[in-house]
């Protein structure tokens, strides 16, 4: 799984067949219809974060996530850390239970970040952030468990 692979490929290799018949006029299909013929690498933070919270394709997203989270844990469009906190708040253990290879990369990040990753040495960020921040991985580690 690599950042060269589009959404209509994931659509391919899932067996899914894009009909282009929603509504015009819902937020989701628009963006949906703009994104389908972008490589993974080519995705905003923001669209990750959007197929998290809509648990579209997350054995291929997360795998771009994490690429993205070792450059930059606060990666995210809307707010500071969007990615890492959306993926502690919408996927759960029975995806990590079914996804080995997910969960051995995710587990991989988490210990990069526990052993190099000083979270007080970020004075961009005030303290509620970095106890969310923290709480995210906390929280992201246990349903990987």
């Amino acid at each position: 799984m690599n950042g060269d692979l589009k959404v209509k490929d994931i659509e391919l290799l899932n067996g899914i067949v894009y009909e282009n018949t929603l509504d015009k006029q819902e937020s989701l299909p628009q963006w949906y219809k703009k994104i389908r013929r972008k490589k993974l690498s080519q995705l905003s933070d923001g669209d990750l974060a959007r197929f998290i919270r809509q648990g579209m394709y997350l054995d291929y997203i997360i795998h771009e996530c994490i690429n993205r989270l070792y450059k930059n844990l606060f990666i995210g469009e809307k707010y500071d850390c969007e990615v890492i906190i959306t993926l502690s708040n919408y996927v759960d253990y029975s995806f990590w239970k079914e996804k080995q290879e997910c969960k051995k990369r995710m587990t991989c990040f988490l210990n990069h970040f526990k052993t190099n990753v000083s979270i007080e040495s970020y004075n961009e960020l005030d303290e509620f952030e970095k106890i969310e921040i923290l709480e995210s991985i906390r929280r992201l580690s246990k349903n990987i468990i």
